[in-house]
């Protein structure tokens, strides 16, 4: 791997490091805090946002690199934000559980679909990998303690 390149995994390994955080705490807080701690919706808006962030730098990359189709990276990002917003919006509704569900198959879509079409070098590719699968791993224990949450009342 060369130089730049080298320094770019590095610098996306420390963001996603920085962004995998709140995860962390949305997952471990309800057995710090007890079970009546809720962090779902700031959890759920975290994990908005960095769906729709990493969708739109995916398309920007694709945009950028000359893609031939576009317009189906387009479609596809676009479907994927368009659910997350719609994943977003049942928090109000206090249904969290469907929320966080919704977004942990929404990032397993989007991981799945930049395997596919991927031309970004390996290791940040790797780096990218990592975060989506410890992101996922929050994901389902936020899931676990929303269920031990309606277990308990």
């Amino acid at each position: 791997m060369t130089e730049p390149a080298a320094k770019s995994a590095r610098l996306l390994g420390r963001i996603y490091f920085i962004a995998i955080i709140p995860f962390f705490g949305g997952a471990i807080a309800p057995w710090i805090l007890g079970p009546a701690a809720s962090t779902s919706a700031e959890f759920v808006l975290w994990s908005f946002t960095v769906l729709v962030f990493c969708n739109a730098g995916w398309l920007g990359f694709q945009a950028g690199s000359g893609e031939r189709f576009i317009a189906l990276h387009a479609l596809v990002s676009l479907a994927i934000c368009a659910a997350a917003v719609g994943a977003y919006m049942t928090v109000g509704d206090s249904i969290p559980f469907v929320a966080v569900a919704l977004l942990t198959f929404l990032h397993r879509v989007h991981l799945i679909w930049l395997q596919k079409t991927s031309r970004l070098a390996v290791e940040i590719m790797k780096q990218h990998r990592r975060f989506i699968w410890t992101l996922l791993v929050c994901h389902m224990m936020v899931l676990l303690n929303l269920i031990y949450l309606v277990k308990t009342r």
